[in-house]
């Protein structure tokens, strides 16, 4: 290119406008290179903060079939079942946790939404809330463990957009419209 300039009787002063963008071009490249560098950095070091837990033991969870059977929940006596081994088996909450992790979604409202239709059935939600306080409504989930394991897991996913009062409203509002969702399905 600079061959050129000199063939065809350019002026220096062509020739240095030219250096001059070529130069500012390579800085430019050179700093979006060290921004994908340092986002590349900040991947892998979450990646290894989401697969390493504080012991230095791994943390994926291998789910066997078994485990999956056991959803959606339909009747308060598998709740009760799931709530006792969430309580009593070591272990079980690491799997739980790991499931409603790979659930996923498009953003945390999302996610959530997923992550109470594949752990509850609707015929179940019908007799839950948030409190607790309703007509034919015989549990409050605002406090049981499998809401607990639920927002452990969100605030790991979502750790910058999570709040609790947003995860209870979507919550409530799931269970509010679970008598629908179970009408739409006879």
């Amino acid at each position: 290119m600079l061959k050129n300039f000199v063939e065809h009787g350019s002026s220096s002063f062509q020739i240095v406008d030219v250096l001059n963008r070529l130069n500012r071009e390579m800085v430019a490249n050179s700093f979006m290179l060290k921004c994908l560098l340092a986002k590349v950095d900040t991947i892998e070091t979450y990646i290894k903060h989401q697969e390493i837990n504080s012991t230095g033991t791994h943390t994926r969870t291998f789910l066997e079939p078994e485990f999956f059977s056991q959803f959606p929940i339909k009747n308060t006596e598998e709740f009760s079942s799931l709530e006792n081994r969430i309580r009593n088996e070591s272990g079980y909450i690491l799997k739980l946790e790991s499931y409603i992790k790979s659930i996923g979604g498009k953003d945390h409202k999302n996610n959530i939404n997923r992550i109470l239709a594949k752990l509850f059935s609707n015929q179940f939600a019908i007799q839950c809330s948030w409190t607790g306080r309703g007509k034919n409504i015989n549990i409050k989930l605002g406090e049981s463990a499998t809401i607990n394991a639920m927002k452990n897991s969100l605030k790991d996913n979502f750790s910058n957009v999570f709040t609790e009062s947003v995860f209870e409203k979507v919550v409530a509002d799931w269970l509010r419209n679970s008598n629908t969702r179970f009408g739409r399905m006879k």
